[in-house]
């Protein structure tokens, strides 16, 4: 699951670790400069907790502390160059539905997508550890631990273009469908990741279409692109059924329909 254009994903940090979650260019930058100013705060207060400890226990201030400093200078320069880059990109790219905040819940026979909440971070855990497991780049994966996916569902749950693919009955949340940007040339950059139980070509199919159909309805785009690892079978293959085809020779993943082969295939 890549970002549009294959362009560099939003960094969520787990303990130092870092992974990839797709999102929008914008949105990216926003957060990227956001975590590099967090990390930095944090490192300032751990530098000022070990000088008052060790105050208090010789009687006298410590020197101060330059491989922490040296990394709050790093950090906020790393910052600072994700987002001239990330600005670079933003003319390039519009956000899904501009102006309209609002979740829509698109319901199926067996799902119904709706918006995520912070509550849904145990499910959103048992989504990241089986995505972690799934063919893909190591970057491309999400934290598996308690605090990295409540923050994660709670990143989630932020945004109006990342649906919660939600058991009907049972009422867990099996997947994520991502709805990130669509560029200058109208075309929609859509991202899925479905727990692997349900990656059969029939139950991820059927959320897939439902999404797809909604977003050509609800938005001014003439094609869906979706990227993912040419070697992940399973990914790929709800959406070749859909009527999604390769055109990028080098990046067999690549998959694309316009919307006039969806409309041509829908009426069949």
């Amino acid at each position: 699951m890549s970002d549009v254009k294959g362009r560099p994903a939003f960094v969520f940090a787990e303990h130092g670790v870092f992974v990839a979650l797709a999102v929008h260019p914008v949105l990216f930058t926003q957060h990227i400069v956001m975590l590099c100013l967090h990390g930095a705060r944090s490192v300032e207060l751990a530098a000022i907790a070990d000088e008052k400890k060790n105050k208090g226990a010789r009687g006298s201030v410590q020197e101060s502390h330059p491989k922490e400093e040296s990394v709050i200078r790093s950090m906020l320069v790393w910052g600072c160059l994700i987002l001239t880059q990330g600005m670079a990109h933003a003319q390039e790219i519009r956000q899904i539905d501009k102006g309209d905040s609002t979740m829509k819940t698109i319901e199926t026979e067996r799902f119904i997508l709706r918006a995520f909440t912070p509550e849904d971070w145990s499910d959103v855990r048992e989504l990241s550890i089986d995505w972690s497991k799934a063919p893909g780049p190591e970057f491309d994966k999400w934290p598996t631990t308690e605090e990295g996916a409540k923050g994660l569902a709670d990143y989630f749950a932020k945004s109006a273009n990342n649906f919660a693919v939600c058991l009907r009955n049972a009422k867990k949340v099996v997947g994520l469908i991502a709805l990130n940007g669509i560029d200058t040339d109208k075309q929609l950059d859509l991202g899925h990741v479905i727990l692997s139980k349900y990656q059969d070509n029939d139950q991820d199919r059927e959320a897939l279409e439902a999404m797809v159909t909604y977003a050509f309805q609800n938005n001014d785009i003439s094609s869906i692109v979706t990227r993912n690892d040419p070697h992940h079978r399973e990914q790929i293959a709800p959406l070749q059924a859909l009527g999604f085809r390769s055109i990028n020779e080098k990046q067999k993943g690549e998959l694309v329909i316009t919307r006039n082969e969806w409309e041509t295939l829908r009426k069949k």
